[in-house]
This record gives C-alpha cells, sequence and structure tokens, in this order.
C-alpha cells in the first residue's frame, strides 16, 4: 500500500487483489461508526492497477489519519 497527501486528506492505493473491494467497504462501514466526519471514495483504477482509497475530511480528520500513517 502506497499513501499520498492531498489538500484534505490522504489517498491509499492497493494492488489489485481478490476480495479487495469487498474489504475496503467494511472497513468504511466500521470506521463511519467511529468517525462520521470522514468522506470516502473509493477508485477503481484502469488496467487492473488496483483501488485507490482517497478518505478525507475536515483539517482536524486529516491530522487523526496523519497521525495513524505516523504510528
Amino acid at each position: 500500500m502506497v499513501s499520498v497527501e492531498s489538500s484534505h486528506g490522504y489517498i491509499f492505493y492497493f494492488k489489485d487483489e481478490s476480495k479487495l473491494l469487498e474489504s475496503l467497504t467494511m472497513f468504511i462501514v466500521a470506521e463511519q461508526n467511529c468517525c462520521p466526519f470522514f468522506r470516502y471514495n473509493i477508485s477503481i483504477l484502469p488496467n487492473k492497477k488496483g483501488l485507490a482509497l482517497e478518505i478525507a475530511g475536515p483539517k482536524a480528520a486529516k491530522l487523526m489519519i496523519q497521525n495513524f500513517i505516523e504510528e
């Protein structure tokens, strides 16, 4: 997984794997319970290059994501 900072959060890039979309969807559903202020965007990349998951929100949300990545 590779992460890239965006203006309001982070984009995480995942390799194309079996059941990845299902796993990311389950992650988002679980995260919405604790962090309802996040915005999620899943992109299916062309040519089987994998998926991109953007997690974004207000400034404080971006700092939360950044702290999680640094752990």
